[in-house]
């Protein structure tokens, strides 16, 4: 009766009081930041190798590498900027969106959509919530930089500075969940996409894949040796499947990939609860694919 009680108590909190996400959005955001720190490390370190083969075969084959520096000229004159004098080599990694450096930016764009929703969730200040939002458009404008052919789907981040002009003074609780849901509208979408390009480049490394076609030809040996009324034969090859299951539940328990499809699960389902209140299972299930992320993540 007691477990009854608190379940309806609950019910009552998720169904009927303004929606208050900021517990999930900073259990999802720590899970991002905990998941993907060495992912981007090895991404880093690969897309410094592809800068540097472009950059060799440029230099091979005399394509130009540098523009002239006008830009600095002016700046050193005090007629431009000096921020303007930069290095920008015209020879980059292929815009390739299936490379390290697509991926990189790929993943700077999640993190920058995590950090994004834990500031509008727990900051107090309007000029927090503008370097949230901030953040989230240069992480927007550098994926299309590299990836040139997402520039309408980045379009439409960039519009997540809008409502804060409409803030003023400590941000209400009403314009909190305005910002968050806008922010979600707007960048849920090039996220999603963004995560899905990431869990594809390291499906392979983690071996899901492979771990995948293995429990499906287990599965069908299984069947196989079952209509075969072999009893020994079919006892094996239960165990053969058991024993491919499991593996396939260490990858995704072990893998980039795997933490990445668990970030993916969890951020779905923080939408669905920002769309509405959501029933008792809707939020049960939120809360249980944030455990599952953080077990994954904390070991």
């Amino acid at each position: 009766m007691r477990a009854f009680s608190g379940a309806m108590a609950l019910l009552g909190l998720v169904s009927c009081t303004p929606v208050d996400v900021s517990p999930e959005v900073v259990a999802f955001s720590g899970g991002v930041t905990k998941a993907t720190t060495a992912l981007k490390d090895d991404l880093a370190g690969r897309a410094a190798g592809e800068e540097a083969a472009a950059r060799a075969g440029a230099l091979a084959s005399g394509d130009l590498l540098y523009a002239p520096p006008a830009a600095c000229v002016l700046a050193a004159s005090g007629v431009g900027a000096a921020g303007d004098c930069r290095l920008d080599p015209l020879v980059r990694a292929a815009a390739d969106p299936g490379s390290a450096t697509a991926m990189l930016a790929y993943l700077d764009l999640l993190q920058a959509y995590a950090e994004a929703l834990t500031l509008l969730a727990t900051g107090k200040e309007p000029d927090t919530v503008g370097k949230a939002l901030g953040g989230v458009v240069g992480a927007a404008e550098d994926l299309t930089d590299v990836v040139p052919d997402l520039a309408d789907q980045t379009r439409a981040i960039s519009r997540v500075n809008a409502p804060l002009a409409k803030v003023s003074g400590r941000l209400a609780e009403a314009q909190r969940l305005r910002l968050i849901r806008a922010l979600v509208r707007d960048a849920g979408p090039g996220v999603t996409a963004a995560l899905d390009r990431l869990i594809a480049y390291r499906e392979v490394d983690g071996g899901l894949l492979s771990g995948a076609e293995a429990l499906n030809t287990g599965y069908d040996r299984m069947e196989t040796a079952r209509r075969s009324g072999d009893a020994a034969g079919y006892a094996a090859a239960v165990a053969a499947y058991e024993a491919a299951h499991a593996e396939l539940q260490r990858r995704l328990a072990d893998s980039d990939a795997g933490r990445l499809l668990l970030i993916r699960e969890a951020k779905l389902g923080l939408e669905a609860r920002l769309e509405k209140p959501g029933s008792l299972s809707d939020y049960m299930e939120l809360i249980d694919t944030l455990g599952a992320l953080s077990r994954a993540v904390n070991g």
